[in-house]
């Protein structure tokens, strides 16, 4: 009788146990994909950018990135949750800016009233012919000139 409860025992040890390695089996392959819900963007102007208002913050952040020189020429516009909402800056304490931005779960799009300011996505690279990433210098130049 003692027998059978000790065997037991140890189905249930080792059920116990293979379940907590299936548990971390699993979360180690689901739990570090990445999981980009929205795209952030970058917003440039030719001028200073200052006095930051949002209108529905649930929607969106919007960030000051200063240079290394000091400009303050940059702001991020980070997607928290699908929606519409405006935002406005003052270029160099003057110029009032408006931007309207959806964001869906694809896309974030952001117009501007301005000529002068650029929209660029932070998630997407540039769709060029020519873009490459982390090319060695000789296939940029010709394998042919390293090899001779």
């Amino acid at each position: 009788m003692n027998n059978i409860k000790v065997v037991n025992l140890i189905a249930k040890i080792n059920f116990a146990n293979m379940a907590k390695v299936l548990f971390m089996c699993l979360f180690f392959v689901f739990g570090f994909l990445p999981s980009y819900a929205f795209e952030d963007c970058i917003v440039t102007a030719d001028g200073k950018l200052t006095d930051i208002s949002i209108d529905d913050n649930t929607i969106i952040d919007v960030y000051p990135l200063i240079t290394i020189m000091g400009e303050k020429h940059t702001l991020m516009v980070h997607p928290l949750k699908m929606g519409s909402t405006h935002f406005s800056v003052l270029k160099d304490k003057k110029t009032k800016i408006n931007l309207k931005v959806d964001v869906t779960d694809v896309l974030t799009r952001i117009e501007c009233d301005d000529k002068n300011v650029e929209i660029q996505t932070m998630d997407i690279p540039p769709a060029t012919d020519n873009f490459r990433i982390d090319v060695p210098p000789y296939m940029m130049r010709g394998v042919e000139q390293w090899i001779n």
